[in-house]
């Protein structure tokens, strides 16, 4: 091997060593976009630090995504009443979706309760509710977290969009710092231990998951009441 040839393998090695180095100081995240991926496709994002879901979520909470909600928000039992006897035409009277096509119908609600099951033995824990008139049946159920599933509330506020940010990524963590906002500001306070039996009014959010399942909310609002 000549001078000239060893000269040009190691910058090619130390070109390599440089470029392994840099990809190691960032956050690579495997996610999927909201479309229909072809199969075995990979999408790989970096994380920006620069990036902070949890100020833009405590910049909007209190002057744009509470009023939104309470402005926009349908009787609980007038939605899922129309949403069991047919949930398209539910959804395009009461429902959200940025997408016409391919997305689940998101819910704004409200409504007024009575607690007939608590479950705190998983971290995503709910409340069975009764809907009036009380029979003592579970009707729906409440999420209180402190693990809060999906994104139902980020995907129901019309003003926010997907396509307001970078990628797939900067939106998920939108939608955890939201459910991270509802643990502290709704239901950090809750007294799990004594809220059987007890009546609740509440605003919140649910997906379309089926008409067969009974609807999961997650609050933005709740109010715990006396039992009765």
């Amino acid at each position: 091997m000549n001078n000239q040839t060893a000269l040009r393998h190691a910058a090619t090695l130390t070109a390599a060593i440089g470029i392994a180095l840099s990809l190691s100081a960032c956050k690579i995240v495997k996610n999927e976009p909201p479309r229909k991926k072809a199969e075995g496709e990979l999408e790989i994002f970096f994380s920006d630090d620069k990036f902070n879901p949890d100020k833009i979520v405590a910049d909007m909470w209190s002057d744009k995504l509470l009023p939104f909600a309470d402005s926009a928000a349908n009787d609980l039992g007038e939605v899922v009443g129309a949403y069991k006897s047919n949930a398209a035409e539910a959804g395009k009277k009461y429902g959200h979706r940025e997408k016409e096509e391919g997305s689940p119908w998101n819910f704004i609600v409200k409504g007024t309760a009575k607690i007939v099951e608590v479950n705190t033995k998983s971290r995503a824990s709910t409340l069975g509710l009764d809907l009036p008139p009380y029979d003592g049946t579970k009707d729906m159920l409440l999420q209180i977290g402190p693990v809060l599933k999906g994104s139902s509330i980020r995907d129901s506020l019309d003003f926010l969009k997907f396509d307001d940010f970078t990628n797939q990524l900067e939106y998920a963590r939108i939608s955890n710092a939201i459910n991270k906002r509802v643990n502290a500001d709704v239901l950090s306070g809750l007294d799990r231990e004594a809220l059987d039996g007890k009546e609740v009014s509440f605003t919140g959010m649910f997906t379309d998951d089926g008409a067969s399942k009974p609807v999961l909310v997650t609050p933005v609002r709740l109010t715990v009441g006396d039992g009765g």
